[in-house]
Order: structure tokens, then C-alpha cells, then sequence
């Protein structure tokens, strides 16, 4: 299990429709989610902690996610530095 209750995270942007990661099938009325912010909300263990699979917030539990098809929200966020200066 990667990610816990309340992980932020986004799906995947090689995810392709039709592809089965761990148990589950990406499909077509999922595109919808992609780029967005996503947020857990239950973890189901199948088969002991063999198969984990995640439902998402607000999105219908007829959709099931696994850590294959996910990544952390800010994984990609660009890396920059701010510089403080004291003002004379």
C-alpha cells in the first residue's frame, strides 16, 4: 500500500484506457479524472494486502484505483528557489 486516507494525488500521465494495472482495468468513463487533483477517501484489501485498491472522493465507488494508476499530486511540481533579501 503506497498511499493512506487523505493522500493527495493525481492519476498517471501515461495512463492509457483499456490497460489493466494490479487487478483493475483504466476505462473510457475515467478520462475524466485525469489531471486532477484526486484525494483517498477508503482502501480496500482484497486477498490479504496482495491486491489494495483506492476510492477516490466525490468520484462514484464503482471506480476502484490502484497504486499503478496513481502518483503523488506534487510529484511533478516544478522545482524553484525564492531568494529573501533584506531591504536596507
Amino acid at each position: 500500500m503506497k498511499y493512506n486516507v487523505g493522500s493527495t494525488v493525481k492519476l498517471k500521465d501515461d495512463i492509457e484506457v483499456g490497460k489493466r494495472y494490479g487487478e483493475y482495468y483504466f476505462n473510457e468513463e475515467m478520462k475524466y479524472l485525469i489531471g486532477k487533483k484526486l484525494v483517498i477517501d477508503a482502501i480496500h484489501h482484497l486477498h490479504g494486502d496482495n491486491h489494495i485498491h483506492y476510492h477516490i472522493r466525490d468520484v462514484s465507488s464503482k471506480y476502484s484505483f490502484t497504486d499503478e494508476m496513481l502518483e503523488d499530486f506534487y510529484k511533478n511540481k516544478p522545482n524553484f528557489t525564492i531568494e529573501v533579501r533584506e531591504i536596507e
